[in-house]
């Protein structure tokens, strides 16, 4: 009995990344706020100005 083949199987290998892309873009987005407030805070400390203020808003609590 001779083997041969009668048709064929097509197996799509294409992926979805789309929640991949948002999951990542959701990531990014979060560390942009994380580096504005480390920016703010780096730039709130190295004013001269700030640790007297503080100190000030400390003394009134």
């Amino acid at each position: 009995m001779a083997m041969g083949y009668d048709g064929s199987i097509n197996i799509n290998t294409k992926i979805d990344s789309a929640g991949f892309n948002q999951g990542i873009k959701g990531i990014s987005n979060g560390l942009d706020g994380i580096t504005a407030s480390l920016k703010n805070l780096l730039r709130l400390s190295v004013s001269p100005l700030v640790l007297p203020q503080l100190l000030i808003l400390a003394s009134l609590r």
